[in-house]
């Protein structure tokens, strides 16, 4: 799924609109956070076993 709110734009009794902006930040899923993790633990272990 993908989709954008660039502005929401709301009036009052005819005032002037109140403008909204929203700003989202992509968040990686727990699956790929876990194998980042793992990569990183195998080259520190791959490092020592070096030394």
């Amino acid at each position: 799924f993908e989709g954008a709110v660039d502005n929401l734009t709301i009036g009052f009794n005819g005032d002037a609109p109140t403008t909204y902006n929203f700003e989202t930040q992509a968040v990686p899923e727990p699956a790929s956070m876990i194998a980042l993790g793992i990569g990183g633990l195998a080259l520190l272990r791959r490092r020592r076993a070096k030394a």
